[in-house]
């Protein structure tokens, strides 16, 4: 079984690569899930493929997702550059897809590259 990092799953190519996760759930889990301002498909998603980590674009929306999924949840919840980088090298993960829109997924996919993962 493959573990991915999705760097932008609100996004549309975040959101289809889930549904892949969602047809093959014996080849595919999620590992971790970074977002930037939609925490409520971001809560969505966190319920749904139960992920070790989730990311968010500041500290404000960190506490919203936090209400909205905890303590149902075991899911560490990040925010920021920081937590962006975290997330695409995330150890437990085997492909890092990023799917980030413009220069935001720049320093995130380039910490996945530095650690050797294989980026999609």
């Amino acid at each position: 079984m493959k573990r991915l990092s999705i760097l932008g799953s609100t996004g549309s190519i975040g959101r289809n690569v889930l549904r892949v996760v969602e047809q093959f759930p014996e080849r595919f889990s999620v590992a971790a899930l970074a977002a930037g301002q939609n925490v409520e498909l971001l809560a969505e998603q966190t319920r749904r493929f139960t992920p070790d980590v989730v990311v968010v674009m500041d500290e404000d929306l960190a506490g919203q997702l936090k209400e909205m999924v905890m303590p149902s949840t075991g899911v560490e919840i990040l925010h920021g550059l920081d937590g962006y980088r975290t997330a695409a090298a995330w150890t437990s993960a085997d492909l890092v897809v990023s799917a980030m829109v413009g220069s935001a997924g720049l320093l995130p996919t380039l910490a996945a590259i530095r650690l050797a993962s294989r980026l999609l």
